[in-house]
């Protein structure tokens, strides 16, 4: 015996094996259906009630395999987790957004004056106090004559 046909023969045992343990694949299905109303536009597994002697027709389908069917459900799941946890995330972002421009601003979108940091101790009804200047201007008084006055007579 020569090792060519035992290497062939193994080789398709191996084959049949992992064929068999091969996920189960959708399963070619048949229904019959038929038309019912006025235009044929209702389709039923029961014969129609108007048409008793209607012919069915054959509709051929795919049914997925209980594996198939038991991965979608866990995928379903799974992506529905996600969308929560998303919505969960979108909604705290937006409650933070809010809070941060809850602040009264202007028009022009920059922040108020009176809601800076600096500006928070200050009460918005006190009137601001003007500024003193840096340097007094002093009068030249010598340039005045003495016996001048700048009242008019």
């Amino acid at each position: 015996m020569t090792k060519t046909p035992v290497v062939a023969l193994l080789y398709l045992l191996l084959l049949a094996v992992l064929s068999s343990s091969a996920p189960a694949q959708t399963q070619r299905r048949e229904a019959q259906i038929y038309r019912c109303g006025p235009e044929g536009r209702q389709l039923q597994d029961s014969p129609c009630s108007d048409k008793p002697t209607g012919t069915a027709q054959s509709v051929a389908f795919d049914q997925p395999s209980a594996t198939q069917q038991r991965e979608a459900r866990e995928r379903a799941a799974a992506e529905r987790k996600q969308a929560d946890r998303m919505e969960q995330e979108r909604l705290q972002a937006e409650a933070t957004q809010r809070k941060n421009q809850a602040a009264p601003g202007r028009i022009d979108g920059l922040a108020s004056p009176a809601a800076t940091p600096g500006a928070a101790a200050s009460s918005p009804h006190t009137k601001p106090q003007p500024k003193k200047p840096k340097f007094l201007p002093q009068r030249n008084r010598s340039s005045v004559p003495a016996g001048a006055s700048s009242a008019p007579r």
